[in-house]
């Protein structure tokens, strides 16, 4: 029997009181929001602890769930803060968390388990095989990828043993949510604690055009619905935590209409949705991935990438006020977007003041000149854009809606922690005087592009290498088993992205692999832990053992469940930085799902870096060394008939936007950089480096020589350590 719409439950978002309300009077039937902290919206208004108490009882008294967004990473020295908040939490009872960072989970496990989890999407789950990992951590829900078709969506309900949450309208991102480190390059805002500052929303140039090139429609999933319910998702998301009440409850109402309308009122129905979402402001939309992995419409280049309605261009800027011909009406409580057109930043602002020759104005028409009141830094020659209005709702100030919601459900008391169990909670696993960081010499794994190139570093005398796992390199492999086997120090990669259709594959290689002796892999996302999992059992199954370099047959890959039958093959797994390790919380959890070897993030800063090395034991933690790291892992192709791109931003950047597969990568012009921190980081214990030379154009005879430059006491020019000295916000 096909299952009704409306048993999908409408899950709205809320950055303010106001949104909140507006979701629930508009049908929604769960409602997510975020903390002043830990947020992976940090710019929106979001929530203290004792507002949240009571919107948890606003909640339950309409009968709605509420879920509290601590999605964002946490640092090292972040963790006696989160620790007060879980207990804070724990206390309040909403009806899950969402999280990303495995130091949550950690301690969510450990602590506080009754606190329901469910995997944010910055978790990078896109596959089966990811959601059966996180089903076996505990996890209640997964928010799956927004990459995901149609098709892969059916194939990873029919294997779920869990809750599926899909978003369906809202804003994209160019990148799979969780990989996306553009904005933490540029200037340590990091997307992956809430605080990108959207530089794929910036105009580029390329060759001889420019254009929005890394700026996706939104997304309006709304006539997929009915195709959604029968699936077996449980769950539709609304983006918009940034976005006021009036958006919040138009797009609600929306999906409402439509999730509660009979099959024979549906085409009415979504023609008065499509009405009320014509209301808001957002920019053009798409269907995204959902009715294919190639969508021509995700993309539109020449347009701006502005939410908006245009009101015009600043003609004068002086002493915080701008002076612009309105092509729109406008209005003192409005919200605006300014656009940078010498960097591209996008600056959101409620307008507090307008006005014309020194006479204050409530209101203004089109064709109007006036005078706005606007954020530091604005200049003549921005754009200014509407992106709501004022209403009665809007116009009450954040006190007057504290008041409507406590007058509603008074906050709760909360109990602090007790000093003793704060501190025993605190321990890190590293901690003990006899731990002391291990001396010896660096320890270098180069990652390779072939089997070929690896096995022509180990003739020059490097003998650890890391080369990822897909069909060119696997077929190599095939070829020059015997050869390969020289290669006692090498590393299988999985690669961060394995859609659906490609998992029989893995498992057939994996297979072929650990018949092969291989025992030491790299591995970057949940769903990797449950493939491997999957094949060191059945490699661990009696049967007569193979040898050669004949790939393990189809019929000898049906998954085995972990725990059945003999003990699996026992695996020496290593962590790429997508594992985003920036606490020790992080880093027992990892230890915990048999990652022997996680790579600090990529993102992390000095503080960070000098904290966790101090709490873990550091000879089990790695650091890339020298990369060009991607900024971004696209599944939206390049410009038909393209392969590579060449991008230059407002500011002059550079960058290069690369197809290999059906994926896209932008990587910047200059490489990840780390060697003179790993130099202040080596007396700590930090020995284990990667250099990756993918995407870097050097020949494999330059491999060496830039290892023993990177090593040696001088200083290579040319790139950059990230976030190390400026700081990760």
């Amino acid at each position: 029997m096909t299952r009704p719409s409306s048993s999908l439950e409408l899950l709205a978002p809320a950055g303010s009181i106001e949104t909140f309300f507006a979701a629930l009077d508009n049908g929604a039937d769960a409602v997510y929001v975020g903390l002043k902290a830990f947020s992976a919206r940090a710019y929106a208004a979001n929530f203290s602890l004792a507002e949240v108490s009571s919107l948890v009882q606003v909640c339950r008294q309409r009968g709605r769930k509420l879920y509290v967004a601590l999605n964002a990473l946490v640092k090292e020295e972040e963790r006696r803060e989160l620790l007060e908040t879980m207990q804070a939490l724990s206390q309040i009872g909403p009806d899950a968390l969402i999280i990303q960072d495995l130091g949550v989970y950690h301690l969510a496990r450990r602590h506080f388990p009754e606190l329901a989890l469910h995997a944010s999407t910055l978790m990078t789950i896109h596959n089966s095989a990811g959601v059966a990992q996180a089903a076996a951590m505990g996890f209640k829900r997964v928010v799956l990828a927004r990459e995901l078709t149609l098709t892969e969506l059916a194939a990873i309900c029919r294997q779920a043993t869990v809750e599926l949450e899909v978003f369906v309208h809202g804003a994209l991102c160019f990148c799979f949510s969780g990989l996306c480190l553009f904005s933490s390059f540029l200037g340590g805002r990091a997307a992956t604690r809430g605080r990108c500052t959207q530089p794929c929303r910036r105009l580029y140039t390329y060759g001889q055009e420019s254009g929005h090139i890394l700026s996706p429609s939104d997304l309006s999933a709304l006539d997929l619905i009915p195709q959604l319910a029968a699936l077996g998702i449980t769950a539709i998301k609304l983006e918009g935590r940034m976005k006021g009440g009036e958006y919040v409850g138009r797009v609600v109402q929306a999906y409402r209409q439509v999730l509660d309308s009979p099959p024979a009122d549906l085409a009415q129905a979504l023609a008065a949705a499509q009405e009320l979402l014509a209301q808001t402001y957002s920019r053009r939309t798409t269907s995204g991935f959902f009715r294919g992995g190639q969508p021509t419409d995700i993309l539109a280049p020449m347009e701006t990438g502005n939410i908006g309605l245009f009101l015009g261009e600043l003609t004068h800027v002086a002493e915080g006020r701008g002076v612009v011909r309105l092509r729109a009406p406008l209005a003192v409580g409005d919200r605006l977007r300014l656009h940078s057109t010498a960097s591209g930043e996008r600056r959101s602002f409620t307008l507090k003041e307008l006005s014309w020759q020194g006479q204050a104005l409530a209101a203004a028409e089109a064709g109007e000149l006036v005078a706005v009141a606007l954020p530091e830094g604005a200049a003549a020659g921005d754009l200014l854009y509407k992106v709501g209005e004022t209403t009665a709702s809007s116009s009450r100030s954040g006190k007057k809606w504290r008041e409507i919601l406590f007058a509603q459900a008074g906050p709760m008391a909360i109990t602090p922690l007790a000093a003793a169990a704060g501190a025993a909670m605190l321990q890190p696993p590293g901690a003990g005087p006899a731990r002391r960081p291990r001396s010896g010499p660096p320890l270098v794994y180069v990652r390779v592009r072939s089997l070929s190139e690896a096995l022509e570093i180990h003739r020059q005398g490097l003998r650890h290498q890391i080369l990822e796992l897909q069909e060119e390199n696997f077929t190599e492999y095939l070829r020059q088993v015997r050869p390969a086997r020289k290669l006692t120090g090498l590393i299988w990669q999985l690669p961060a992205i394995i859609l659906e259709g490609s998992l029989s594959f893995y498992r057939q290689a994996l297979a072929t692999l650990l018949d092969g002796g291989w025992r030491a892999f790299m591995v970057g996302n949940l769903g990797h832990l449950r493939l491997l999992g999957e094949a060191a059992v059945r490699a661990g199954q009696p049967r007569a053992r193979r040898s050669g370099a004949r790939p393990v047959a189809a019929s000898d890959t049906d998954r085995v469940k972990p725990g059945e039958g003999p003990p699996p093959l026992a695996l020496t797994l290593y962590g790429d930085y997508p594992l985003h390790c920036l606490n020790s919380w992080a880093w027992q959890a990892w230890q915990d799902l048999n990652v022997a070897y996680p790579t600090m993030s990529v993102e992390a800063d000095a503080k960070t870096m000098r904290a966790l090395l101090g709490n873990v034991p550091s000879d089990r933690m790695m650091a890339y060394l020298y990369a060009h790291v991607p900024l971004m892992i696209s599944r939206v192709p390049l410009p038909a008939g393209k392969k590579a791109l060449r991008l230059t931003s407002p500011k002059g950047e550079q960058f290069r936007l690369l197809s290999r597969g059906n994926l896209t990568y932008l990587v910047a012009k200059f490489p990840f950089l780390f060697q003179k921190p790993f130099r202040e980081l080596f007396p700590r214990g930090l020995r284990r480096l990667v250099v990756d030379v993918n995407f870097s154009g050097l020949p494999v005879s330059a491999i060496r020589t830039l290892v023993q430059r990177l090593l040696a006491e001088g200083q290579l020019t040319g790139g950059l350590p990230f976030n190390y000295y400026r700081g990760l916000d």
